[in-house]
């Protein structure tokens, strides 16, 4: 069961699409009150600084991929480090994703067995996205770009939607003062949450299956990860003029926003219809971080194919789901005190050595 040569290669078109429905989807539920607990008013501020910095970074690991377009990261770095280290940093490298991919997931079953279906069992709700979720993951980029071929115009549209439901319940007074504490809250809300940035690290297991064009431009991810930040500081700006100082009690953000919208006494909530849509952004997130986890083991021994090591990883996160998914505050608490550092290796240093 090869993976066919066909189903090798993304194109950046696709890319820059996949990055559009990513990077919101994975910053529009528990983020912006976590962010808000730290920044408080100058959330969206935050925001735009955190999204600068994984733009420059960004910037940094297309070059690399310039430099050796048909390479991937595991031969990369053992040209520079040798088989058994650049094995052991792949490792690392894979469960960094798996990490990544832990708090969107939880995320999605929060949101849809808290806020949907409070009477549905875990096995009911969870099993068949577990299944969905490893097949796409473990089909390949070319599946992978298609479906961000498909998704990406629907999910523009619900994310539209979704803000213009929102402003008739904004006070932009409630962003000011700007940096009435100091900058110190702001830097330490990002630091605390750095799990949620760097979501230009996807790029690593796309390295050496980017399709290769005659001209060799990123300009349509850059152009992605530019309106994706921009979309983010937006909400975390409305966000915070919706809700002002209670922001940091609205858990799941994305539900709340235009809950209060006086249209729906008379119409009922139809923006449930745009929050759907917006989780398949929070599910191709999660399916991308496991097809990453996955390929770093794939590339690190060699392996035939994404199946085995996709399974493992699938299969870790159900079960990291199942036991601790009802101690998120403590699964969040240990992430912002003892992991900050191993996450700044890959979002921070890999990307500088790798040009």
């Amino acid at each position: 069961m090869l993976l066919k040569p066909e189903n090798q290669n993304i194109y950046k078109r696709q890319l820059a699409l996949l990055l559009f429905l990513i990077v919101p989807a994975a910053k529009l539920l528990l983020l912006p009150t976590l962010i808000v607990f730290h920044a408080k008013q100058d959330a969206a501020l935050a925001m735009l600084i955190g999204s600068a910095i994984d733009f420059l970074l960004l910037y940094l690991v297309t070059v690399a991929i310039n430099i050796a377009p048909q390479k991937t990261l595991f031969s990369i770095l053992q040209e520079t480090f040798g088989k058994v280290p650049s094995q052991i940093i792949m490792l690392f490298l894979s469960a960094y994703f798996m990490m990544r991919a832990f708090p969107v997931v939880f995320e999605q079953k929060g949101i849809l067995t808290h806020s949907l279906y409070q009477n549905l069992p875990f096995v009911a709700t969870i099993v068949p996205y577990f299944i969905v979720l490893i097949y796409v993951a473990t089909k390949g980029p070319r599946v992978i770009g298609r479906n961000a071929d498909f998704f990406w115009l629907i999910f523009g549209v619900a994310l539209v939607l979704l803000f213009f439901l929102s402003i008739p319940n904004t006070d932009y007074s409630n962003l000011l003062p700007v940096l009435y504490e100091g900058a110190s809250p702001m830097f330490r809300g990002i630091f605390s949450n750095l799990i949620w940035f760097g979501d230009f690290t996807m790029l690593f297991c796309f390295m050496g299956r980017i399709h290769l064009e005659k001209r060799q431009t990123f300009r349509p991810l850059y152009l992605s990860a530019i309106v994706t930040s921009l979309i983010v500081v937006l909400f975390f700006a409305t966000f915070t003029a919706v809700f002002g100082e209670t922001a940091v009690k609205q858990i799941y953000a994305l539900a709340k926003m235009s809950k209060y919208t006086a249209f729906f006494s008379n119409t009922g909530r139809f923006d449930w219809l745009s929050i759907f849509i917006l989780l398949i952004g929070i599910f191709m997130n999660a399916a991308v971080m496991i097809y990453s986890a996955s390929e770093c083991i794939r590339q690190a021994f060699n392996m035939r194919n994404n199946y085995i090591p996709g399974f493992i990883c699938g299969g870790i996160l159900f079960f990291a789901l199942a036991f601790i998914g009802q101690q998120f505050p403590l699964v969040y608490d240990f992430y912002a005190r003892y992991l900050n550092y191993f996450v700044l290796v890959f979002q921070v240093v890999l990307p500088l050595i790798l040009p």
